[in-house]
C-alpha cells in the first residue's frame, strides 16, 4: 500500500507533529522540498487524514455493514486487524497523536469563548527545540515543553504563563519597532499594487474554474495548480504587507491590565495576539541553573533582530540584550557594551573599555553564555582590562 511504500515520508510527517508542528506548517514544509505521495500537494486535510490512518500504526480496519430490509434497518460492523502491516510508528506515538488531534478540535469547540493563550505556535523549547504548551496546575497556568511532560527526554523546567504574557506584552508596547521593522512608503505601495494584480487574477481563476465545474467538466491540473501556487503567493503577500505596517502601529491600547488579561475578553486579546504573531516568529525560555531567572529569547519574524529579556520568577525585567544581523555580522549589545562577531567568527568590541560598565560587562556575558560560547569566551579574554579600569575609577 502506498503508506507503507512511503514510509519514510510518513514516519517524518508524524516526527514533525510529535516536535509541535501543526498540520498547515507540516504540508507546507513537505510541500516545499517536494516531498509529497502520488504527485499530490498536502494540505492540512490530507496531513490529518494521514496522522489519523491506522495502517501507519500497522493495523487494518474494515466495515462491514448488515442491512435488515423488512425493518428498514442497517448495521456496521468494524473489523480491526491487528499488525497486518509493517508499523511506522509505535503504539505509543499513535495514541499520543491521536489525542493531541483529539484535543486541537476540543480547544476549537471553547476558542469563541475564551482566549487562553495569545502566543499559540510562538513558544520553542530551548533545550529539545520542540513546543511548548500551556497547562493549567491549581489556580495557575503555566508553560511546559511537550516532550518534559510527556517524559519524552526532555528536562527543560516550566514557566507560570500568566508572567510569561504580562512580560512580552509590556516588552512590545515599549519597544521601537523602527528598530525591528524599516517603514518604506514606495515599498509598501510595490506591495499594493501586487497584491490587487494578484487577487484580480485569483478570481479570474476561480470564476473560469466555477463556470467549468458548472458545466459537468473537471478543470485541468495546471488551472489547479496555478489558482493554488497563486493564493499562497498572494498569502505571502499579505504578510510582507504586514511587516510594513507594524511600524505605524500605536500599541498604546495593550497596556497590562485586569481587562487584557482575562482569557473571556477575546476580542481584544485576539487583536494583541495577530499584533504578536506578526512582530515575532518564536520565542524561546531559557532557565539559570537554580531557577532563579528566566531567560526569554525573542525571534522576530524578519530575522534580524533578536531580544533575550532577563526576569525574575515575578517577572520583574532586570535587563536585556539584543542581536542583530548586519549583512555577515552578528551584534551583540547591552547597555554600555558592544561587540561584534564577523563571519569567520572573529570578534572586536565595538566601544571604548572607558565606556564600559562593569555590571553591564559581567550582565551579557552571563547572558551570551547561553545563546553564543564563543561569545562568552571573547568578553573573558577582556575581563581583566574592564576590572582593571574598573578598580582606577574607584
Amino acid at each position: 500500500m502506498w503508506v507503507n511504500a512511503n514510509a519514510s515520508i510518513v514516519r517524518e510527517i508524524f516526527d514533525l507533529y510529535l516536535q509541535g508542528y501543526g498540520s498547515f506548517t507540516i504540508a507546507k514544509k513537505m510541500n516545499e522540498v517536494g516531498k509529497i505521495i502520488r504527485d499530490k500537494r498536502w494540505s492540512t486535510p490530507k496531513i490529518c487524514a494521514l496522522l489519523r490512518n491506522p495502517r501507519c500504526n500497522g493495523d487494518f480496519i474494515s466495515n462491514s455493514l448488515e442491512r435488515n430490509y423488512e425493518k428498514g434497518t442497517s448495521t456496521s460492523t468494524e473489523h480491526v486487524i491487528k499488525g497486518l502491516y509493517p508499523k511506522i510508528v509505535t503504539d505509543d506515538e499513535f495514541a499520543l497523536v491521536l489525542n493531541r488531534l483529539d484535543g486541537n478540535h476540543k480547544n476549537r469547540r471553547v476558542r469563541n469563548d475564551r482566549k487562553v493563550t495569545i502566543l499559540n505556535g510562538l513558544l520553542k523549547c530551548s533545550i529539545c527545540g520542540g513546543a511548548l504548551t500551556v497547562r493549567s496546575a491549581g489556580a495557575y497556568r503555566y508553560v511546559g515543553c511537550l516532550k518534559t511532560i510527556e517524559k519524552g527526554g526532555c528536562y527543560a523546567k516550566p514557566m507560570r504563563y500568566d508572567v510569561l504574557e504580562k512580560i512580552i506584552i509590556e516588552h512590545i508596547r515599549n519597544m521601537d519597532i523602527g528598530q525591528v521593522y524599516e517603514s518604506n512608503d514606495s515599498k509598501e505601495f510595490q506591495l499594493q499594487s501586487r497584491i490587487k494584480n494578484l487577487a484580480s487574477h485569483i478570481d479570474e481563476f476561480t470564476n473560469g474554474i466555477a463556470s467549468i465545474r458548472a458545466k459537468n467538466k473537471k478543470p485541468s491540473f495546471e488551472m489547479l495548480s496555478e489558482l493554488q501556487q497563486s493564493e499562497e503567493e498572494l498569502e505571502s503577500l499579505k504578510k510582507e504587507q504586514e511587516q510594513y505596517k507594524l511600524s505605524k502601529i500605536d500599541l498604546g491600547e495593550f497596556k497590562v491590565s485586569t481587562e487584557l488579561l482575562d482569557v473571556t475578553q477575546v476580542a481584544l486579546r485576539s487583536r494583541l495576539e495577530s499584533t504578536i504573531s506578526n512582530l515575532l516568529n518564536k520565542i524561546k525560555i531559557h532557565h539559570t541553573k537554580d531557577m532563579s531567572f528566566s531567560l526569554i529569547e525573542l525571534v522576530y519574524v524578519n530575522d534580524v533582530v533578536k531580544h533575550i529579556l532577563v526576569a525574575d520568577k515575578k517577572g520583574l525585567v532586570s535587563g536585556d540584550v539584543i542581536i542583530r544581523q548586519d549583512d555577515d555580522l552578528t551584534i551583540y549589545e547591552s547597555r554600555s557594551v558592544k561587540i561584534i562577531k564577523d563571519e569567520g567568527r572573529i570578534f572586536s568590541l565595538d566601544c571604548s573599555i572607558s565606556e564600559i560598565a562593569l555590571n553591564d560587562y559581567l550582565f551579557l556575558m552571563n547572558i551570551v553564555d547561553f545563546i553564543d560560547s564563543d561569545a562568552k569566551e571573547f568578553l573573558n579574554l577582556h575581563l581583566n582590562a574592564v576590572l582593571q579600569h574598573e578598580s582606577q575609577q574607584k
